[in-house]
């Protein structure tokens, strides 16, 4: 799977953070998104939903805790799963997809649970279109 909020990895990169990681905190993440990656070594930038699921073609099973905004259409949505079913029906490899809608939240704005949840961690929320 790839758990967007629950890794603190995929967490940071969604959000635009491109420093090291070892550092990453709530407080330093609008410090240092949007930084130019030259200047990092070569370190990752921000994906899209649709880069979540490319990846998952070669690695991993899914989808999973992505956070997407509430007023999203049900078409949008249905696409996303319709996207992954088609992907794993061609590679003869299972795929499941978890979306978390945010109440109150647009794509691009930030969650904020992690404090309410252990489990999980704040991201940025995605854009189902694009």
């Amino acid at each position: 799977m790839l758990p967007v909020m629950e890794d603190i990895v995929l967490a940071a990169r969604a959000s635009g953070f491109l420093g090291p990681l070892s550092f990453f905190s709530a407080e330093n993440a609008d410090s240092t998104a949007g930084a130019s990656a030259s200047g990092l070594n070569g370190a990752c930038t921000a994906y899209s939903l649709r880069d979540l699921l490319t990846f998952s073609s070669v690695c991993g099973v899914g989808l999973d805790t992505v956070p997407i905004p509430t007023d999203v259409h049900p078409h949008q949505i249905a696409a996303v799963y319709c996207e992954a079913s088609a992907l794993a029906f061609r590679l003869r490899k299972p795929l499941s997809v978890r979306l978390l809608p945010m109440q109150g939240l647009q794509a691009g704005q930030r969650t904020s649970v992690g404090g309410d949840n252990p489990y999980l961690t704040d991201t940025t929320v995605f854009s189902l279109c694009g």
